[in-house]
């Protein structure tokens, strides 16, 4: 069983700078331990990333996956591959 914990004394949040205290406390959970961890950003910020930023960081691996196929495809053509066996 996972337990939750307390927010570390002291603690600011890495964007913000405000104190992290139980009101503003996340914690995020990994696997396959299921341990609790210690978020280092208070919960409005935890909140904005995850409305924004993450739908960001989804479409940019899009579009970077469309890339990187396009230029796989470029590589494997019959034009890229007679010109790189011309140089063996």
């Amino acid at each position: 069983m996972s337990i939750h914990g307390k927010p570390p004394p002291d603690t600011e949040c890495m964007c913000s700078f405000e104190e992290i205290n139980e009101s503003n406390f996340v914690e995020y959970q990994t696997a396959p331990s299921e341990t609790w961890h210690p978020a280092k950003f208070s919960e409005p910020i935890v909140r904005e990333m995850l409305e924004t930023s993450f739908q960001r960081y989804l479409d940019d691996v899009e579009k970077a996956a469309r890339d990187c196929a396009a230029a796989v495809r470029r590589l494997v053509s019959k034009e890229s591959f007679a010109c790189n066996a011309d140089r063996l």
